[in-house]
């Protein structure tokens, strides 16, 4: 049997040294796969960088809503609390209006009191010194007759009172309400 042998090795002819030849295939791999890893990485930070802008942008015109939205809720409170308050004086001046109305009423009502007394008095007084049945009929046909002349005097008086009271306590409020509704 035959032994193969090997081709004699090559002299080294190369320009570079030993060292350098090693380090050329680490360079030219290292150099590969930076680019291999940047080309994803670049797109990866681009891809990023634009939904950040979005998130931004969103996030930007999300304040801006709710800026408007705060802005317009302020004017709404300030109209509301501007309405409240006429409102409130409205209701005041009626109430006050009301309250001196009843006052004025109510003195109407006890002098009217005071004078049905006073006559329902003098008729008494007047029944003591009367002599016949005639002059008693007489008596208290006048007393009848001035008694409903009276009430109605005073149903009259008060009618006019209530009227003025309700007109005046009213007027306030329909100013307010007139206002409000026209603007």
């Amino acid at each position: 049997m035959a032994i193969a042998r090997k081709p004699p090795a090559r002299p080294f002819t190369a320009a570079a040294s030993a060292p350098e030849i090693a380090a050329a295939p680490a360079e030219a791999f290292k150099a590969d796969s930076e680019a291999v890893a940047t080309e994803p990485t670049r797109a990866v930070q681009e891809g990023a960088d634009a939904v950040l802008a979005q998130v931004r942008d969103t996030q930007e015109r999300i304040r801006k809503a709710t800026e408007e939205g705060m802005e317009r809720t302020r004017g709404a409170y300030a109209r509301l609390k501007s309405d409240a308050e006429a409102a409130t004086g409205s209701l005041a001046t009626s109430l006050s209006a009301t309250r001196s109305g009843l006052q004025s009423l109510n003195e109407t009502a006890f002098d009217a009191i005071k004078a049905q007394t006073q006559a329902g008095f003098d008729h008494a007084r007047a029944l003591l010194s009367i002599k016949d049945p005639q002059e008693f009929f007489a008596l208290q046909s006048e007393f009848a007759r001035k008694q409903f002349e009276a009430i109605t005097t005073q149903t009259q008086e008060f009618t006019s009172h209530l009227q003025k009271i309700a007109t005046e306590s009213v007027a306030p409020l329909k100013a307010a309400m007139g206002q409000r509704f026209s603007a």
